[in-house]
């Protein structure tokens, strides 16, 4: 078949029109030029051929409109309270959302103190049936793998970020590759100190995958290093004065140490 189309002539082009050029139907044409559903290879290459000669451009306007209809909200769900780390990550989320802001997309805040199971499940629960998608930096426990995936089961898009969780349904995560992170403070250790060193270890929380990862490349890397020795962890739930409080009494403990890790949280 031959397309043709008359760049001359100066009018709106809109789905129908594109429709009754190539024989279609206006649906056939929206999830050609959308990528919904199946649509025969040849004709949706037709398709998106003759809008290209027509110079189609979506109407953002009628896009805005049709997304506004499905009342898009988001809720965001992390352990901030008292932790500075995210309010940058914050900060680009409200910068993102402005963006989406003509589509309707608002975005509610569920934020928390620490790491409370407990607390955490509850402020899943209620936003089930208030949010479209969630974006959670989760608790590493079974009970939040199993309340994520009743979320994704009721529909809800989730999205892990800063912190993943095993064994869930979650759709994907954005954030470090907290292993190779671990690893690469051991071996900038070793460059500053050479091949001896006796280090303290500060994290959050044992209860974040995150966390947890970042200790593990850190040990992983010492595996080269026979002299060097962990002189002790303590964990401070990412509070300032804890973390004050439980690094102050470990330096106190041990003299001997020559270097400090401070791998999350509380670090102010």
């Amino acid at each position: 078949m031959r397309l043709h189309a008359d760049k001359d002539v100066n009018v709106m082009v809109t789905m129908k029109k594109i429709a009754e050029l190539c024989g279609v139907s206006r649906g056939t044409v929206d999830r050609a030029l959308n990528g919904r559903g199946r649509v025969n290879a040849e004709t949706a290459a037709m398709i998106r051929k003759m809008a290209k000669q027509l110079g189609y451009e979506p109407n953002p306007a009628g896009k805005a409109l049709a997304a506004r209809k499905n009342n898009p909200v988001i809720g965001v769900l992390l352990p901030s309270e008292g932790n500075a780390f995210f309010d940058d990550v914050i900060h680009g989320m409200d910068l993102a959302a402005s963006s989406y802001a003509v589509y309707g997309l608002k975005v509610r805040y569920y934020l928390m103190k620490g790491y409370d199971v407990e607390k955490q499940l509850a402020l899943m629960e209620s936003m089930r049936h208030q949010v479209n998608a969630l974006i959670i930096s989760p608790i590493d426990d079974p009970r939040i793998a199993a309340a994520i995936d009743s979320l994704v089961a009721d529909g809800i898009f989730v999205l892990t970020v800063v912190s993943d969780i095993d064994s869930s349904q979650r759709r994907a995560y954005v954030g470090s590759d907290y292993f190779n992170g671990g690893e690469t403070a051991c071996a900038l250790l070793e460059i500053l100190l050479g091949k001896k060193a006796s280090v303290g270890l500060v994290m959050g929380s044992r209860q974040v995958l995150g966390h947890r990862l970042r200790l593990e490349g850190f040990r992983h890397r010492m595996e080269r290093l026979p002299d060097f020795t962990i002189a002790g962890i303590v964990e401070n739930g990412d509070d300032e004065i804890c973390s004050y409080e439980r690094t102050k009494e470990l330096l106190q403990k041990r003299p001997d140490i020559s270097a400090m890790f401070c791998m999350a949280g509380g670090v102010y």
